[in-house]
């Protein structure tokens, strides 16, 4: 017995001594469909981007990357379609312009529909590639967040100075659906400033908030508050105080974005975001199949609203902004 386990030994160093040292790292690479597709009922054009991964021996990844043809597909089927009622919507090809950089910029396809898509309805993205192999996933189309406060359909308008003339904090109020997992929302004051003939449009972004639905509920009472003094110093350290005349507009003196996304959006967001920790390999995640990416949801919402006479006072005459020209 000592004897077998004496040739067995022996036999296995041969073995692995005797190895081929050559390693190859490339194996058997198999080309693999890159898709990235956010669903917004609010855009008038759905936009589907779709690649393929590249690998050849021997070859610069940096010169394959500036060769089209190593990263887009001959020829593509590609759809949307509504399985709420069965409806085909297929994707027109479209050459878009891209930045120059590692990537080629020649070429630059995306796929896309003007066709609307409806609130609460789930979308399948259909990619028949030239192999026969069908790619595909699914979304279920966000809505809106709404806004509660101010109440813009009642004309009701935000302020940051009480009727005593002390610089107060607002409280936004915002109402969601469980389908949407997070939502971020940002506030423009819009002034116009006037400069020889012409008056310029221009605008000072204020971040309102997050907030993230965990637990993917309903919510009608969600408050994000911005203090008056955050307001008032932000446009004090954006506007510069010069002598040019800028106007406050009588209405609409304020525009507030909202972006929503769903779950899976937030979730493929937060794996690919800065990696830290101990953990310094990133998770792979992909919601696509016989593919790699993401197809999501997500949703935006604009809003105007006025501010209070009070607050508009304050910007012209108060200690932060007194020099800046301001003006209703």
């Amino acid at each position: 017995m000592k004897i077998f386990n004496y040739l067995f030994i022996a036999a296995l160093i041969i073995t692995l001594f005797s190895c081929d040292n050559e390693v190859d790292l490339n194996g058997d690479f198999e080309e693999t469909p890159v898709v990235f597709g956010l669903l917004d009922h609010g855009a008038d054009t759905q936009f589907v981007r779709i690649t393929k991964t590249f690998l050849k021996d021997g070859a610069n990844a940096i010169e394959l990357a500036s060769d089209p043809n190593n990263l887009y597909y001959d020829s593509l089927d590609v759809s949307l379609s509504n399985e709420a009622n069965g409806q085909i919507i297929p994707l027109k090809k479209l050459n878009v312009a891209k930045k120059p950089g590692v990537f080629t910029s020649l070429n630059n396809r995306v796929y896309y529909t003007n066709q609307n898509v409806v609130v609460g309805n789930r979308y399948k993205i259909n990619i028949k590639r030239p192999d026969g192999v069908n790619t595909h996933s699914s979304t279920l189309v966000l809505g809106d967040v709404r806004l509660d406060k101010p109440d813009v359909s009642r004309n009701q308008e935000i302020s940051f100075v009480n009727n005593v003339l002390n610089l107060q904090d607002y409280s936004f109020k915002f109402e969601i659906s469980k389908d949407i997992a997070k939502f971020e929302a940002v506030m423009y004051f819009l002034y116009g400033e006037k400069i020889g003939n012409d008056t310029i449009p221009r605008e000072v972004k204020i971040p309102i908030g997050s907030f993230t639905n965990g637990s993917l509920t309903a919510n009608d009472d969600i408050a994000l508050t911005v203090t008056g003094q955050r307001f008032i110093e932000t446009i004090a350290n954006t506007v510069a105080p010069t002598n040019t005349k800028k106007i406050i507009p009588t209405n609409e003196s304020i525009r507030i974005e909202v972006f929503a996304a769903d779950e899976t959006f937030i979730f493929y967001q937060d794996l690919n975001g800065p990696i830290d920790g101990i953990a310094q390999v990133r998770p792979e995640y992909t919601n696509i199949e016989n593919g790699i990416g993401l197809f999501a949801s997500r949703s935006t919402a604009v809003f105007y609203a006025n501010l209070q006479i009070n607050t508009k006072s304050e910007l012209v005459g108060g200690d932060y902004t007194k020099n800046h020209g301001f003006s209703y």
